[in-house]
């Protein structure tokens, strides 16, 4: 494109300079009109390609419905043997007609075959003819003007028989391209806006989960100092039981008054010995071997209780409540015989004390009743 342009201008220049038509002005003329034929070529080219790609879909279709139909004559002349009878038509001639469909196709492939590889013999030989021409109109420019020289185009390394290079040779190719990155544009795009809402739900779990830990952790601290407020208050009661053990111990507390509880403990502790086991063996037992056999006893009745009916239980269980009512009772009627004359004594204040009252509400309304005395 570049070289064309440069040659333009030096054709352009040389026509200022002289006013008369130089030989590469008629290259020019030969050069576009070569280009035309070879846009009209790769044309009538496309058009080719258009009625054979018709034309082979067409004896396509045709050779495969005249398979289908000599397959179903043979399987008629199978079963039957009179399917000349019966259609009319002779196996042989619809054989040789199928055989020469098939040879037509083969020379239109072999003829369009040999007429690319004639197109593209041409457009080699065209070439080649237009860079020697440009190669003869370059040295032609080089004398005419010394100053607009074209040793970078007249490099003795070039090579004419190279084909140019061309990325696009249609434009729909170029739109196709573009329609091409315009889709891979969008589903990036798409692909981009799903990650970002993935990373949106990927740090709202993840606020939330750090919220979770920091209320665990405000919790357990919380809780750490309760245990150490617990800890704190179980260390003062331990150490003032430990004081009052050694205060007890030294012998601050009275010996003797020890000593009597100790007796007063161990005589009701051989009465609940007798009551529950009886007589055997109290003297040669301390205290704590009678409260564990004493103790040994009760579960061994609690066992037989679980093992007597329910009714016997809820009979003995009534008479032992009536005989506690009876008890109660007894024990009331002899409080309040001995509580009598302090009732007595109680009810005599009450009684003057309302009578005392009534006379001052006596005295209140006679004063309300009474007229006003006047003032002299």
């Amino acid at each position: 494109k570049f070289s064309f342009i440069y040659f333009f201008f030096l054709t352009e220049k040389a026509k200022d300079e002289s006013g008369q038509d130089r030989p590469y002005k008629i290259f020019f003329k030969d050069l576009f009109l070569f280009k035309e034929n070879e846009m009209a070529a790769k044309k009538k080219e496309k058009f080719m390609n258009r009625s054979m790609k018709v034309y082979q879909k067409s004896t396509f279709s045709s050779r495969m419905k005249s398979r289908s139909h000599l397959g179903q004559i043979a399987t008629y002349t199978d079963t039957a043997g009179s399917s000349i009878d019966k259609f009319g038509l002779d196996p042989t001639l619809i054989l040789s007609a199928a055989q020469e469909t098939i040879n037509k196709l083969q020379m239109t492939a072999e003829l369009k075959k040999a007429s690319m590889e004639i197109q593209s013999v041409k457009r080699k030989w065209l070439r080649n003819q237009a860079f020697s021409f440009s190669f003869f109109f370059y040295s032609q420019a080089e004398s005419i003007s010394s100053e607009d020289s074209l040793e970078f185009f007249l490099d003795d390394d070039m090579d004419y028989d190279l084909e140019p290079e061309l990325y696009f040779k249609e434009p729909e190719e170029l739109l196709q391209v573009l329609t091409e990155l315009e889709e891979q544009n969008l589903t990036l795009v798409q692909y981009s806006q799903d990650v970002d809402e993935n990373l949106e739900d990927v740090n709202k779990r993840e606020r939330l989960i750090q919220d979770k830990i920091n209320t665990n952790i405000e919790f357990l601290l919380e809780h750490k100092e309760m245990l150490k407020a617990n800890c704190v208050r179980e260390e003062e009661k331990a150490a003032e039981l430990e004081l009052r053990s050694r205060l007890f111990s030294f012998g601050e507390f009275n010996s003797d008054a020890q000593e009597k509880l100790i007796d007063s403990l161990s005589k009701k502790i051989n009465q609940v010995y007798k009551v529950c086991i009886g007589d055997a063996e109290v003297g040669s037992l301390n205290p704590v071997q009678k409260l564990v056999k004493v103790e040994s006893r009760l579960v061994e009745l609690s066992d037989l209780i679980e093992s007597i009916p329910k009714e016997n239980v809820e009979a003995i269980e009534r008479m032992k409540q009536k005989e506690r009512r009876q008890k109660y009772s007894h024990y009331l009627m002899i409080s309040l015989e001995q509580c009598l004359p302090l009732d007595r004594l109680r009810e005599e204040k009450m009684k003057e004390k309302q009578k005392h009252q009534e006379e001052r509400l006596k005295a209140a309304l006679e004063r309300a009743v009474a007229q006003p005395k006047k003032k002299v």
